[in-house]
């Protein structure tokens, strides 16, 4: 038996010593520091230290290596008649190839059989293999053996050809176990986005999944209903709270001024099941007991979602004796235990920081690490603070004190463009306009245009300018326009060789 030491560096800020012990097949390190230092910043409200000694006990045992778990993926597909690469892409989105539960909707395994008041594909899958739910929770091949049979089962009811992929998003749909038709279709489309563009992923145990791209998948394009109710962040969707009122997952109102802006991780689970279970109302059957919830939730493609209406108090930081949640927004980001990687998301990182610059610009909250101001979870009052922040810090105070300072992180245009280009935040610009044509950079904050931007004779630039910034940057002498705080709205129109 071999083994090594190796250091995982998993933020800026954090780094994790452990020895790989290789058992043929298998991997074993000891996680528990690991473990400890993300249950600290996840939601007490989600789970509990029950739910952490099973993370304990699923990530130091002998965990099967990533080209036993492609085989299993292989072997079930051919068991079952499913098409492997769904398998595949499915159990790296859900659990990154790794055998651990609960998830924050209650969710087991690789592929995430879930078990909670609203979906049990946990017990459906058991059923059909003929085994217990406790062996889909053990045991990885037969998790991904149990998700298979479920994927075939749903498939059976479409009478649709199974040898193309396309035809198995139905039944992807229903697998993802989710509370409502919206979120079901968002993580079926994610599923699919993911397999066509293809995906490289580091496990815990620092092995490589590698997925290859599908460019020839077709993915149904969807248009996913929102609700008609307002959100608080124009670039988030809305998925407020609905199937429960205050006081299960939230509370109406506030009891104190918004001062702090805190955030979490979401530990085990996927954005979009963090979404599922805030939509769901845990204490029909006990009075005394209260949900959980945030503000806001991050996907790591930087995808926000509104979960509680800023007005009123999301369930995320309480501790007994402390009024944590009446001054705070929560924020909840996609990074878990099973996939180190994403507590590095570039889209993610942004998305946080652009939303807390728009949110401190708006309540009275201090824009530095301290309380009242920005906080993780385990730095609230009454938390555990037993560990430094896993939140890369250093990345996040700089990509906020740009954004702070009136230049949040840039979304870049490179390609000749016509038509509209739409931006949250900051645009860099070195495309092109075409003759006699349009082009319309609408930014909410900031418009730099860059050495190389091409706008020939006879088109017109507009360019809306908001919130951080109160310039347009020039570029070769073709645009030069200073804006005033008092024209932050004004939409400005702007010749090749000239300004105004």
């Amino acid at each position: 038996m071999n083994s090594k030491l190796l250091c995982i560096v998993t933020s800026l800020m954090f780094t994790v010593c452990i020895s790989i012990v290789a058992q043929g097949e298998f991997n074993q390190s000891d996680l528990t520091d690991h473990i400890s230092h993300v249950a600290d910043k996840t939601n007490q409200d989600y789970f509990d230290d029950h739910d952490h000694e099973l993370w304990e006990y699923y990530l130091n045992r002998p965990h099967p290596n990533v080209n036993r778990i492609n085989t299993y993926f292989e072997d079930a597909a051919i068991e079952f008649g499913v098409p492997a690469e769904l398998l595949k892409v499915i159990g790296q989105i859900e659990n990154n190839w790794t055998q651990i539960g609960p998830s924050i909707d209650r969710g087991w395994g690789i592929m995430h059989l879930v078990d909670n008041s609203y979906c049990n594909t946990l017990d459906e899958a058991a059923t059909l293999l003929k085994v217990s739910k406790d062996v889909l929770k053990d045991d990885a091949r037969q998790n991904i053996r149990g998700a298979a049979a479920l994927l075939a089962s749903y498939y059976n009811n479409t009478g649709k050809d199974k040898t193309e992929i396309e035809n198995w998003f139905e039944a992807a749909k229903i697998f993802s176990g989710l509370i409502n038709e919206r979120l079901r279709t968002k993580q079926a489309i994610r599923y699919f986005n993911t397999l066509k563009k293809g995906i490289t992923s580091r496990t815990v145990w620092n092995e490589t999944i590698t997925i290859d791209a599908r460019q020839d998948l077709y993915v149904p394009e969807i248009s996913i209903r929102k609700s008609t109710q307002a959100v608080d962040y124009p670039p988030a969707d809305d998925e407020i709270i609905s199937l429960c009122s205050g006081p299960d997952n939230f509370g109406l109102g506030r009891n104190s001024a918004i001062n702090t802006w805190v955030n979490h991780w979401i530990g085990v689970g996927t954005a979009a099941g963090a979404l599922s279970w805030f939509n769901t109302c845990p204490c029909d059957r006990s009075p005394e007991c209260r949900g959980s919830s945030a503000h806001f939730i991050i996907a790591n493609n930087g995808d926000i979602d509104q979960t509680v209406a800023v007005a009123n108090t999301a369930y995320h930081a309480g501790a007994t004796g402390y009024n944590n949640n009446g001054p705070s927004i929560g924020v909840e980001h996609e990074a878990t235990l099973a996939n180190p990687g994403l507590w590095n998301s570039v889209p993610m990182l942004t998305a946080s920081t652009a939303m807390a610059c728009y949110f401190i610009g708006i309540y009275n909250i201090p824009a530095t690490r301290s309380l009242p101001g920005i906080r993780e979870h385990n730095e609230m009052p009454g938390t555990n603070t037993q560990c430094a922040g896993s939140i890369p810090w250093t990345t996040w105070m700089n990509m906020f004190n740009n954004c702070a300072n009136g230049c949040p992180p840039n979304q870049t245009i490179t390609t000749n463009s016509t038509g509209t280009i739409v931006a949250g935040d900051y645009i860099i610009s070195s495309g092109g306009v075409l003759a006699g044509n349009n082009a319309t950079y609408d930014a909410g904050n900031y418009i730099e245009l860059i050495t190389g931007f091409d706008g020939q004779s006879g088109s017109v630039f507009e360019g809306k300018i908001g919130g951080c910034a109160n310039r347009l940057m020039n570029s070769n002498n073709q645009f030069n326009a200073q804006v005033t705080e008092d024209k932050l709205d004004n939409i400005l129109h702007s010749k090749t060789g000239q300004s105004n």
